[in-house]
């Protein structure tokens, strides 16, 4: 028998098509190429089952792993050298949970070091690929390739975003022994799962800081992936391996005209909301937005929504407020966040700061972001795009204009201000609208982080 990969599946060529039960739940005989298939990520389990049964076979897939030349082993804070050994004992397989700012990148490098193995690190953002190839070179005397941002190279040791992973691992699933996904709870729930399912890797390593909270999404974690094998929250960290921080919530008044303004668009918005509701309890959030995408009446409530959250994402006293939080700190780096791209750049017209945003071209992104760690540029605009990976230690201060989800998004900027330096002590303001949907949205995602002392 052979023992190959095909296109994300592996193939087990025999001539006995009785050789595995009719209903085995990982292995089925294809009759178009008279051959047994399984799903790629089942490489492992497939090699047992062989074995058990003392199945005479060739394994083609081990031979094409491809050979990583020497590393020089990272220095590992205590938590993470504990992550990893627990990690080593579950078979080299499952989740470690670990603030943003604590050091995840340098976490998965010990896992390749100590592994010695291929390695596919997947990461969702060309500004994380460019930055884990940065970090790694520091550990890896040898060639790393690059899937994304217009690379297509495959070496021992490779890094690509998510979307060029989904779309290269049916060609590339078998090259490589450890797959480690970082920001792991953006998978679970969607195609890019199949990444996994193509990848034959026996060892799999997930890297996040907000662990997935269904039950669903959890399940196929497991599955694909590995359980949670070492959890920390921030609480465990601050004032030792992470900065110290101050979380000011300043509630602001609307102004009258604001306030009727709201109120007249949020009502409206709610009347609809609230017949849906009735009319199905049982309906999603996305269900919602369907339904209300096929009428006149539920189009209008959603424009309403949208204009009641533009009014209120950037409003006057806010404006005011945060000029005078850019004049109390106006020595130290600050990270501005909104909830909208619109928001974005209304601050960054108004007081002439540079912003990220998504249609920003990488040139003008890094030069941006490299004269924010030289210190030429003091302050940074941007919506989403900064939540992960942005590497500044030196950040101080994180101005929360505007919070468009939920508590993984408030980690994630918080994490921005974490890195330890000497002496640092980071500030964490976050603006919110007084009686309006934003501050139940900021008492919900506060009270579900781990940790976080506020006034």
């Amino acid at each position: 028998m052979d023992l190959l990969f095909d296109q994300g599946t592996l193939l087990i060529k025999s001539s006995n098509p009785k050789l595995f039960p009719p209903k085995d739940s990982l292995i089925r005989w294809d009759e178009r190429i008279n051959a047994f298939r399984a799903l790629g990520h089942s490489y492992p389990q497939i090699c047992n089952r062989l074995n058990s049964i003392q199945a005479n076979y060739k394994d083609h897939i081990s031979s094409s792993f491809l050979k990583p030349n020497d590393w020089i082993p990272p220095q590992l804070r205590p938590y993470q050298g504990l992550a990893l050994e627990i990690w080593k004992r579950q078979s080299q397989r499952g989740i470690i949970c670990i603030p943003t700012g604590s050091g995840k990148t340098l976490t998965a490098i010990g896992a390749m070091a100590q592994s010695k193995c291929s390695t596919l690190c997947v990461v969702p953002t060309l500004v994380l690929m460019h930055q884990w190839v940065e970090t790694i070179r520091s550990f890896y005397n040898g060639p790393i390739g690059l899937l994304g941002d217009g690379n297509s190279s495959i070496e021992a040791i490779t890094v690509s975003t998510f979307e060029s992973a989904y779309r290269k691992m049916s060609d590339i699933g078998h090259h490589f022994e450890l797959l480690i996904i970082d920001e792991v709870h953006h998978f679970g729930n969607g195609a890019r799962s199949e990444l996994m399912q193509m990848s034959v890797s026996p060892k799999r390593l997930g890297l996040t800081a907000t662990p997935p909270t269904s039950p669903e999404t959890s399940a196929t974690l497991e599955h694909l992936i590995g359980p949670i094998v070492f959890q920390l929250g921030v609480k465990d960290l601050i004032g030792t391996w992470l900065a110290p921080f101050n979380h000011f919530c300043l509630r602001l008044e609307l102004t009258p005209s604001e306030r009727n303004q709201y109120q007249t668009l949020w009502q409206q918005y709610a009347k609809y909301r609230q017949w849906y509701q009735k009319s199905c309890p049982e309906g999603s959030w996305n269900d919602f937005i369907q339904t209300a995408k096929k009428s006149e009446e539920g189009r209008k409530a959603l424009n309403c929504r949208r204009d009641a959250l533009s009014l209120v994402h950037f409003s006057e006293a806010k404006q005011a407020t945060l000029a005078s939080i850019l004049k109390r700190h106006n020595r130290q780096k600050c990270l501005i966040f909104t909830a909208d791209t619109a928001s974005a750049i209304a601050i960054s017209t108004i007081f002439l700061l540079p912003v990220i945003t998504g249609d920003i071209k990488k040139g003008e992104r890094d030069h941006i972001v490299k004269s924010f760690r030289e210190g030429t540029i003091r302050c940074i605009i941007a919506c989403r795009v900064l939540n992960e990976g942005f590497d500044v230690c030196d950040a101080e201060v994180a101005i929360i204009v505007g919070g468009a989800h939920g508590s993984r998004e408030h980690i994630q900027r918080l994490g921005r201000i974490l890195r330890p330096a000497q002496d640092k002590n980071a500030i964490l303001y976050e603006l919110i609208a007084r009686n309006t949907c934003e501050e139940f949205k900021a008492k919900s995602r506060n009270e579900s982080v781990d940790g976080i002392p506020h006034e």
